[in-house]
Parts: structure tokens; C-alpha cells; sequence
């Protein structure tokens, strides 16, 4: 709703300064909040456009480091596991309470990130500009392809009895 107020670049901006502090501070505890992440990655997307379509260095900075964030944020909520306590620190923390296909949303909408935001100096804003594929992009990418090709050979069953050797 605050974006309905007045729409200036400045304020746009504090919006997508707000959206980036509350996506740092939030982790959705159960399905029925994943919605709510996806509509502010929306916003954060569309706001970081219109902030480095403006070829300001200091705005364009500043839109790398939220995506920067916002991509890491991604990255933690995709986590089979939460990695939060003493068991998590080391890799025997409870089962992520998100849903496996948020899950994959988030992971791919981290790997799409860190397309377009190769270095920390540098932003992809154009498709047909070439690709640099961080070590990181390229193995979520192949964990990408890997899992589409899991889901066509063993579709989810109807029902909900048995489980599907894909999910996890």
C-alpha cells in the first residue's frame, strides 16, 4: 500500500529499502505464508528495475546489495533443513515447514539471481547481454534440470498415499 501513495523514484526506493529489511528479518513458518514471500520477491524485482533503469551508480549499487540479500534469504528458505540451533549449525536440523515446491521456486529464483547479479559490481538487466554462470548458478541449475526430469518420471500420485521416490 505504500507504493499507491506517490510514486517518485525516492519513494519507490524507500520501499524497496523496506521490503529488503522485512525479507531479511522474516522466515515464513508454515505454507500458508510462502504467498506473502512471493508477491514482496515480486515487488523487489519490479522496484529494482525501475531503480537501475535510471543509470545511477550509488542507486544501482545499492539495488545489488538487495538482490544480493534477497538472493541469500532464497537460498536459506530453500534449505531441506533448517540450519538454525546448535543441530542445524551442523546439518541435523528439523525439516523445513515449506512446501517442496516453494522450495524450488525459491532455489531457482536464487540461481535466476545470481545470473543477473554476477559480481558485486555488476547487474545483467538486458537478455540478450552475455551470461556469466557463478560455480553456484551452474550446480543449482544442473539440481534444476535434475529435479524437472525427477518430477516427469515419477509424477506426484493422487491421493496422497504413497511417496514419490523424488520427493524428499
Amino acid at each position: 500500500q505504500c507504493l499507491n501513495s506517490e510514486q517518485t523514484l525516492r519513494n519507490e526506493m524507500k520501499v524497496l529499502l523496506i521490503l529488503s529489511k522485512w525479507l531479511e528479518q522474516v522466515y515464513p513458518s508454515s505454507v500458508e505464508e510462502e504467498a506473502k514471500l512471493f508477491l514482496w520477491w515480486h515487488q523487489v524485482l519490479q522496484l529494482s528495475l525501475i531503480q537501475t533503469e535510471q543509470n545511477d551508480s550509488v542507486l544501482t549499487e545499492s539495488v545489488i546489495r538487495i538482490l544480493l540479500l534477497v538472493q541469500s534469504r532464497q537460498n536459506l528458505v530453500a534449505e531441506e533443513r533448517l540450519s538454525s540451533g546448535i543441530l542445524g549449525a551442523i546439518g541435523f536440523g528439523r525439516k523445513s515447514p515449506l512446501s517442496n515446491r516453494f522450495r524450488v521456486v525459491a532455489r531457482s529464483m536464487a540461481a535466476f539471481l545470481s545470473v543477473q547479479v554476477p559480481m558485486e559490481d555488476q547487474i545483467r538487466l538486458r537478455p540478450g547481454s552475455e551470461l556469466h554462470l557463478t560455480p553456484k548458478a551452474q550446480q543449482v541449475s544442473i539440481y534444476n534440470e535434475g529435479l524437472e526430469v525427477c518430477l516427469h518420471i515419477f509424477p506426484r500420485r493422487q491421493g496422497g498415499g504413497s511417496r514419490s521416490l523424488c520427493a524428499s
